[in-house]
């Protein structure tokens, strides 16, 4: 009698303990993100309800060790300003305790080329002179 008493309280606080345990985030995203302008929204779920639990975001850029970005409640965040390359970007939860790292999703960024930006900047400047040139030369012949 004393050993199955011993055993349904032992399991009963096994799953009370277990129940609380923080949920790993899942990103709502596939684990592959392009950004080709620099910036990307990610997204985590997790099966609470909205408002219950604290999140810590991470990145880590170019191998480099991973650094918080982001503490909240909120369930997305934008990453903006992002290196040419790949971003590691990593959630957890942090209350009621802190989980395990969800799965690491990683961030591409490809900007323009330098060459085609200057290329583009080159043909604004030259439409802007052949514009003031024009502008300069039909007001000297109206007088």
């Amino acid at each position: 009698m004393k050993v199955s008493f011993a055993l349904a309280t032992a399991s009963l606080l096994l799953a009370t303990t277990t129940s609380m345990a923080s949920a790993v985030p899942d990103w709502e995203h596939p684990d592959q993100i392009d950004a080709p302008e620099g910036h990307a929204q990610v997204i985590w779920s997790t099966p609470t309800p909205i408002g219950e639990d604290t999140f810590e975001l991470q990145i880590s850029l170019a191998d480099r060790p991973f650094r918080s970005v982001y503490r909240g409640s909120d369930r997305a965040s934008v990453l903006s300003g992002l290196p040419r390359g790949e971003t590691v970007v990593r959630v957890r939860t942090l209350t009621p305790e802190k989980s395990d790292w969800s799965t690491e999703a990683i961030v591409s960024t490809s900007y323009p080329s330098r060459s085609a930006t200057l290329g583009w900047m080159t043909l604004g400047l030259a439409l802007f002179l052949a514009t003031a040139g024009y502008v300069i030369t039909a007001t000297r012949r109206r007088r």
